[in-house]
């Protein structure tokens, strides 16, 4: 079963309001990137976000529905009914959950300080695969996501959309395909139109990090395909370190750096590389569950590395989407 989330409705607000409002707290590292309480929902009135624990989803139409609930909660939805309930509610039923938004590029919902609008975006470039971004082991959530590059601009955004749970205390292999809002099967070079609602999020536990921008996904459509993006060249290396929006969510490429010695090679703990001279580390989590942890000698220099700009936990670092591809040289057990 999808997972879906409140969205504004149609029109709200025009794309020069994407900038402005506050950006939305984020929650616990250990709590799924995105708000757990119900919120309110689409249509003329609105719906009323619901329940005690997790909570309903105020729903569309016109009237909207309300969430209900006080375990699980209930979906809120169509044109007058209400979502019911208790323990594990009910759906209320009616009219589409998935409103086309305002028109906006990769680039505005990049650049924006906004949260909570619906956006339609027609003709983003995909550069990465469709992949698991977040899973919580505990729960078995599944938060599936694709980067994407704005086609007329130096900027990028993770768009994301859930998928059913994984069995508790499993991994994330175990995630259910097909079960989000992204079609399986994307790769880059891919073009997609996408309707979301734009949000941004850091773990609530960390301090001062950059909140990542990104888009939840309702529907996202491929209408094309073509050439994967070239990376963008980035020499400030602490402008990554630091979260910078021009950079979130982007493709880039880091040249002529050299990995710092751990314990008789260049890889720590968890598959970080850490660099000479800067903060910025280079993480694996974008490919180690299907390939496993790079290998590379002591010292290592590297004539690039290209990878997403992207908050893992607390830190802003650099993602290869594939450790034979992204590093020059290749990792030493690449074939």
């Amino acid at each position: 079963m999808k997972r879906y989330l409140g969205f504004l409705p149609v029109g709200a607000i025009a794309v020069a309001g994407l900038v402005g409002l506050s950006i939305q707290a984020g929650c616990a590292s250990d709590e799924d990137p995105v708000n757990n309480a119900g919120t309110g929902g689409g249509g003329q009135t609105g719906g009323s976000g619901g329940g005690e624990q997790t909570g309903g989803t105020g729903g569309g139409g016109q009237t909207g529905g309300s969430g209900g609930g006080e375990q699980t909660g209930g979906s809120g939805g169509g044109e007058s009914g209400s979502g019911g309930g208790s323990p594990t509610g009910g759906s209320g039923g009616g009219s589409s959950q998935c409103p086309v938004g305002q028109a906006a590029t990769v680039a505005d919902v990049a650049d924006a300080t906004t949260t909570g609008i619906q956006v339609d975006i027609k003709g983003a470039i995909a550069t990465t695969k469709k992949l698991v971004v977040y899973f919580n082991k505990k729960k078995g959530s599944c938060l599936w996501g694709v980067f994407v590059k704005d086609s007329a601009a130096d900027r990028g955004l993770m768009v994301i959309s859930y998928g059913d749970n994984a069995p508790a205390d499993s991994s994330q292999d175990k995630c259910p395909t097909g079960t989000d809002d992204i079609p399986d099967g994307i790769v880059p070079g891919d073009v997609l139109d996408i309707v979301g609602q734009t949000d941004a999020y850091a773990p609530s536990t960390c301090t001062g990090a950059a909140k990542q921008r990104q888009l939840k996904a309702c529907s996202v459509t491929k209408t094309g395909s073509g050439n994967p993006p070239a990376p963008v060249v980035v020499t400030d290396l602490n402008a990554l370190h630091n979260g910078d929006a021009k950079y979130q969510g982007l493709l880039v490429k880091i040249e002529n750096v050299t990995a710092e010695n751990f314990d008789g090679g260049a890889v720590g703990p968890y598959g970080v590389i850490e660099l000479e001279g800067t903060d910025l580390q280079i993480n694996d989590k974008f490919y180690y569950s299907e390939s496993g942890a790079p290998q590379f000698d002591p010292s290592q220099q590297f004539k690039h590395i290209i990878g997403i700009s992207h908050l893992d936990y607390c830190d802003w670092v650099l993602q290869p989407r594939d450790k034979c591809t992204d590093f020059d040289p290749a990792s030493k057990d690449c074939i």
